[in-house]
């Protein structure tokens, strides 16, 4: 299934309206490797925590294991799921998952790939449950913190206003932090990724 970028930005700003409105204090995390909108900020029970925002069209996420730990899971506190909640693409789903609930899919998957000498092979695991033994882990869902539905207008609504007519130079600095974003979550170089615009 080819990657529909609008959707997927909608996803995000969804995900980050629906944090703002539960949560006080949302900022962005940044730093080397991280990808905008996908790791975030905010007040909780008197703490700070940490949240990773994972969108995805078809239901299934990924985190890469690097050095024997899942990344950025092990950074975190939470992990906020966001997909669309039908074939109607303006109507999303997100549900906030504490990291152990995650942890406990992707290292059930792992120990039964392990099993059968397939560890080397990607994790990609959804809330729902799914047969098979690639899908072991899959249906966490079941134990999300919350779930939330709305809409993309309300994204929208939520959105910060920016002017129109982004800059040579900042489509260029988007084009790289989104290269060296997917670089991070794929374990490549940058030089291995190609963005491909189609107007």
């Amino acid at each position: 299934m080819a990657k529909d970028i609008a959707l997927e930005r909608k996803l995000r700003e969804f995900g980050l309206s629906i944090l703002r409105k539960r949560y006080d204090n949302v900022t962005p995390i940044k730093g080397q490797g991280i990808q905008s909108g996908t790791r975030v900020e905010f007040a909780h029970q008197g703490k700070n925590a940490r949240c990773a925002i994972k969108v995805t069209q078809g239901g299934r996420i990924h985190f890469p294991r690097v050095l024997g730990e899942w990344s950025p899971l092990k950074q975190v506190e939470f992990v906020l799921y966001v997909r669309p909640a039908s074939t109607d693409s303006s109507k999303f789903e997100a549900q906030m998952h504490s990291q152990a609930n995650l942890l406990k899919a992707f290292d059930e998957n792992y120990e039964a790939a392990k099993a059968r000498h397939m560890e080397h092979l990607p994790v990609w695991l959804s809330a729902d449950k799914e047969d098979g033994d690639r899908f072991i882990g899959s249906g966490f869902g079941k134990q999300a913190l919350w779930i939330e539905l709305g809409t993309s207008a309300e994204a929208d609504e939520d959105r910060p206003a920016t002017t129109t007519g982004a800059t040579a130079e900042h489509v260029r600095r988007l084009i790289e932090e989104h290269k060296r974003g997917l670089a991070a979550e794929l374990g490549v170089s940058p030089d291995a990724i190609e963005i491909v615009f189609r107007f």
